[in-house]
């Protein structure tokens, strides 16, 4: 099955060499990583950090558009490839062009010449299933639209989320004229549309539905 690149990105609004706190926002599933190293930065740099999440990718976009000058972040982390549009015609972000950025793996993952972004992960849009509820293969995303699939796929909303977004860009990109045909066909086999891919992702876990529009990363994170 194809599957669209995705690419996370780190925002820096100011030198850290310049602050002695810094308030970094970012999406809830995030937030285990961040109790774990963030601790470790402020050993290193004595910088302490305060870490605010806030849904999904999509929500948080639109409250540092919403607030703009009152927002008080010094760094976003979690602006996909998708989402940078918008936050470039906002024009919220300053440049800062990190240490290290020559690591970067590949110019590729650069999505701005003036470095309001920085790329720090990549990964694939993907199915996620629970093999052992799914008697029927995969092979197409017209599978989904089978009545042995029905309600069984949790999707999320891709006004909030980012991964909700991607998927959405996947389908017109891979479908084109038949994009809303596809829709159509498809939402019988829709349990729930998540506002964010955290809710999405406990809800797979629990067992809720054996389908769920992710990660091909996921079962690294889970």
């Amino acid at each position: 099955m194809r599957r669209a690149l995705l690419l996370s990105l780190m925002i820096f609004f100011l030198s850290l060499s310049a602050v002695s706190a810094l308030t970094v926002y970012s999406y809830d599933s995030l937030e285990p990583l961040a109790e774990e190293s963030f601790g470790k930065f402020t050993e290193q740099t004595g910088i302490d950090v305060e870490f605010r999440a806030v849904g999904d990718s999509g929500s948080l976009l639109s409250l540092i558009i919403s607030e703009r000058e009152k927002f008080d972040g010094d760094v976003v982390i979690g602006i996909d490839n998708l989402l940078s549009r918008r936050a470039f015609e906002e024009d919220i972000f300053l440049s800062y062009r990190p240490m290290g950025f020559e690591r970067i793996i590949s110019n590729d993952l650069l999505l701005d010449e003036e470095w309001r972004l920085t790329p720090y992960d990549f990964g694939s849009i993907a199915l996620i299933c629970n093999g052992s509820q799914i008697e029927e293969s995969i092979s197409t995303l017209w599978d989904l639209t089978k009545p042995e699939f029905e309600r069984s796929v949790i999707i999320q909303d891709p006004r909030t989320s980012s991964t909700g977004l991607s998927f959405l860009a996947w389908t017109y990109l891979l479908f084109g004229e038949r994009f809303e045909e596809f829709w159509r066909a498809l939402t019988p086999s829709i349990l729930t549309v998540s506002l964010s891919w955290d809710d999405a992702f406990q809800k797979f876990e629990s067992g809720e539905a054996p389908i769920m529009i992710s990660y091909a990363t996921d079962g690294a994170y889970s």
